[in-house]
């Protein structure tokens, strides 16, 4: 069951929901377009092959070897990692997706080891005649995917992680799927060796239907698994990449135009988070296919510039900060209070905070420099100092209370900085 965007346009701010559908899923307002179904991007809708359509899922590990190898590797030492990716997957999902992986037994391909990777650069060819030889005996009915992994000891092949992503389009520059006995098979991972879950979990999640976000110079590296796997990181991906595949909750989500947003006064473009302790999302769409994203994360601010028909689509906008680039802004922390974000087309100034609510500004950028940019940092200013001096005085009228033992007795204590009676001992916090 697939969750569905639908969209309620509300004055500025576009909000959609997600309910569950058989149907493949309808792309929001909000949301970037996919004028191609059979591609994948950062966009709506997916492929109805993408692993991203569906909620159980089932996934078929075929360990191989070549045919001049003389022995191979038993799978075994690899299953857990198998194991890991596909429940590490289902949290990062929230539970909406629940995945089976089944591990079957190792065949012997024709493929000689020095052929491998010979076909073409994504290993199509390869996958192909891997297949091919295993639907001999094995049964590809009902599996979403299938992950064909190299176990061979003795030989060498090129070093491959790639998800294939096909498609049942009939256009002829579009890959199809591979034919089986059983059925057709639109999504293949290829692993000439036995890989940690990370890597395992990005190339399961090309299936679902993202897309790579490295070389790593578009900064994002930190924020996602589809810029960079290391053993022993955790899986995570992007709120924007989550709500693509339905997994993000869509009362934190909002957006607008920036055609819209560009000729309103700044007073008319407020961005308010009730609660920066949820992760929270808002797009500032350029066109179809570019937007403008900005993420809460663990109270963090991230900003980046999403445009689909770019290698990566993703880049990350900084900000300089007492002449150190940063790319994350805490909303938590009252210094980071009249720190801004600056881009060509606009910039975030943090204004306000109330407790866990924030308040910030969208500034076009024919705006900067003007008297209602200036009187604006004016009030940010302003609402910092104040919040610090609020802070400082509850913090130094602060009461705290105390445990005070002697012998059997106890005493509780209060005051700004309680002491114990003469006699008595403070207890120590457990």
């Amino acid at each position: 069951m697939r969750r569905v965007i639908t969209t309620l346009l509300i004055c500025l701010t576009l909000v959609f929901s997600l309910s569950k559908s058989i149907a493949a899923p309808n792309f929001s307002s909000c949301l970037l377009v996919n004028p191609d179904p059979s591609s994948i991007s950062l966009s709506l809708p997916l492929g109805p092959e993408r692993l991203g359509n569906k909620s159980n899922i089932r996934i078929g590990v075929i360990p191989f070897y070549f045919n001049d190898a003389k022995q191979y590797r038993t799978p075994g030492v690899t299953v857990s990692e198998y194991r890991a990716a596909a429940s590490n997957i289902e949290t990062l999902s929230g539970k909406i997706v629940q995945i089976d992986m089944k591990i079957f037994p190792t065949i012997k391909t024709r493929i000689l080891s020095k052929d491998f990777g010979a076909s073409d650069f994504f290993g199509l060819g390869d996958a192909q005649k891997l297949i091919a030889d295993a639907d001999t005996t094995v049964d590809f009915s009902n599996l979403d995917a299938v992950i064909l992994q190299n176990v061979s000891l003795d030989v060498n092949s090129r070093n491959v992680a790639s998800a294939l992503n096909l498609s049942r389009s009939s256009r002829p520059d579009v890959a199809s799927s591979i034919q089986t006995k059983e059925g057709q098979i639109d999504n293949v991972i290829l692993l000439s060796e036995g890989y940690h879950s990370g890597v395992i979990a990005h190339e399961i999640l090309h299936s679902f239907g993202l897309v790579d976000l490295y070389p790593s110079e578009s900064g994002i590296y930190d924020f996602s698994s589809m810029a960079r796997s290391i053993r022993g990181e955790p899986l995570r991906i992007l709120n924007y990449e989550k709500a693509v595949l339905g997994w993000f909750p869509t009362e934190n989500i909002q957006c607008a135009s920036y055609q819209d947003f560009a000729i309103r006064s700044i007073e008319s473009n407020k961005l308010t988070f009730d609660d920066i302790r949820k992760d929270q999302l808002y797009i500032l769409k350029l066109n179809e296919s570019d937007a403008y994203v900005v993420e809460i994360q663990n109270s963090n601010l991230i900003l980046y510039k999403l445009k689909n028909k770019e290698y990566p689509p993703i880049t990350m906008v900084s900000r300089n900060v007492g002449g150190i680039s940063s790319q994350v802004l805490s909303l938590s922390s009252l210094n980071s209070i009249s720190n801004t974000f600056i881009t060509d087309d606009f910039a975030i100034m943090y204004v306000d905070k109330l407790k866990n609510k924030v308040t910030l500004n969208l500034i076009p950028s024919i705006k900067f420099g003007t008297l209602e940019y200036v009187n604006l940092e004016r009030v940010s200013l302003r609402n910092r100092d104040q919040l610090i001096t609020e802070a400082n005085r509850a913090k130094a009228q602060k009461v705290t209370t105390i445990k005070c033992i002697k012998g059997k007795t106890t005493k509780l204590v209060k005051g700004k900085d309680p002491k114990c009676p003469k006699g008595y001992v403070k207890q120590a916090r457990p």
